[in-house]
Order: C-alpha cells, then structure tokens, then sequence
C-alpha cells in the first residue's frame, strides 16, 4: 500500500496495475462504503488531492466516477457531497431486490447447469465449516454474502440483471456495516438461510426457492436495528414520509 498525508491508497492486487485515478476510486470508494467518510460529507478536489498527496486531476477524474455510481454528487461551486443514505433508500433496495432476486433465481432453477448449481453448494458448505471455526468476521462476510447472490444473480444467465443486483448489494452493505447486529451469531443465521436455498435449488424446486430467498432478503430488513435506523435519520432533514417507511 501506498501511504499519503493521513491516508492510505492500498494495494489492491490486479488492481495494483490500474491507473491512480482507478486506485483512487476504489479507495474512497470504499472509504465511503465503510462510512470511514460519512454521508453527507463534503468532498473538496484540492482538500482530498493534500490528503492523498497527488494532483488534482486523479482526484477529479475519481469523484467523477463515483459520481457516475451515485456515491456523491455534484454540489455547483463547492465540490461533492457524499450521497446520503436515507430510510427510503434503504425500502427502495430491498423492494428491488426482492424483485430482481426472485426472478433471478427462478430463472436459475431451470437453466443453471447441474455443476453451477453443485459448485454452489458445496463453496457455500465449505464457508459454513470456516463460519463454524470461527475464520470469518461478520464484516468478511458480507462481503461473501453479497457475493452468493451475485453468483445466483449470474446462474440466471442475465448479466445485466447481476449487474443491477450487485448495485444493490453494494448499497446494502453501506447501510449494514453500521449495524450493531451485525454479529457472529447473526451471520450463523443468514448462513443457514444460504444453505437451504442451495438444497432447493439443486432439486429445481423453483417456487419454493424463490420464497425462501423473498424470506431471507424480508429477514435482512428486519435485522435493521432501531439503532441504525436513528443513524440514518439523522443524517438528512426529517421529512414524515420517510421516517414512516421504517
């Protein structure tokens, strides 16, 4: 990794050969997923370039993709505001993703090979035994999380959809790295939800499939706890309608 004034551009593997707009990217971009930069937060070129000790040009041409993904947003004259993450948002994902996730894995129980379908399961078993050990913080999870319905998301054989899924994801697991719910115990549970998806799908089982997984991303909202549900709220104005949604 690459160490700045008081931040770090870190290593990122293959991605260690791209550009230091991309590495700058990926690393407020997780910065930002990881609410080590807050929603809300103004983002200046010229502060971020001092802090990362590079031109401004990397620094604009990364704000601009983040732009481009809905991370910030352009504030005329000032710079770039971290988008905030509001309890509509949060309503609007998981309507989403029940959508685009049930119909994903319908698709995936009749067209997914018998070898996609059993690589599925036996990757998740071999999880389970490390979750069971004790190897997997509830962060790393997530993260293996998101990507079990990103692989279900492809098994139906529409990468757009996966696509539009792994948006999805990527905006849940901002919400949830802020979850002090998030715990070992909590993710034994969601690994036995996996689980029994897996066992449904390779008996092609469609229907019931699709409730287990509707059952599981219902589950996933629940688990918001009071606590973040405050967090969010008080990161925007109060407006009565979304306060209601949770």
């Amino acid at each position: 990794m690459r160490m700045t004034g008081g931040r770090t551009i870190l290593n990122y593997g293959q991605k260690a050969r791209l550009s230091l707009t991309d590495r700058l990217y990926y690393q407020i971009r997780d910065d930002i997923l990881s609410w080590t930069i807050e929603p809300g937060k103004l983002l200046v070129e010229a502060q971020l370039a001092k802090e990362y000790e590079v031109s401004k040009t990397p620094v604009r041409e990364a704000l601009g993709l983040l732009s481009q993904e809905g991370l910030v947003e352009v504030i005329p004259r000032v710079g770039y505001r971290v988008t905030l993450m509001t309890p509509r948002d949060v309503h609007e994902i998981f309507t989403l993703r029940t959508l685009l996730e049930t119909a994903g894995i319908e698709l995936a129980a009749k067209q997914a090979s018998d070898d996609e379908l059993a690589t599925l399961y036996e990757d998740g078993e071999k999880l389970g035994i490390r979750i069971e050990a004790g190897e997997i913080t509830p962060e790393e999870y997530l993260k293996l999380h998101d990507s079990f319905h990103v692989r279900l998301a492809l098994l139906s054989g529409n990468r757009r959809l996966a696509n539009v899924v792994a948006r999805l994801l990527r905006d849940w697991s901002r919400v949830r790295l802020r979850d002090p719910e998030l715990t070992c115990e909590s993710v034994r549970i969601n690994r036995a939800d996996s689980r029994e998806i897996c066992k449904v799908l390779l008996r092609r089982n469609a229907d019931n499939a699709k409730r287990l997984l509707q059952a599981h991303i219902n589950k996933s909202l629940q688990e918001i706890s009071s606590h973040l549900k405050k967090e969010l709220v008080s990161h925007v104005e109060k407006d009565p309608t979304q306060d209601q949604l949770l």
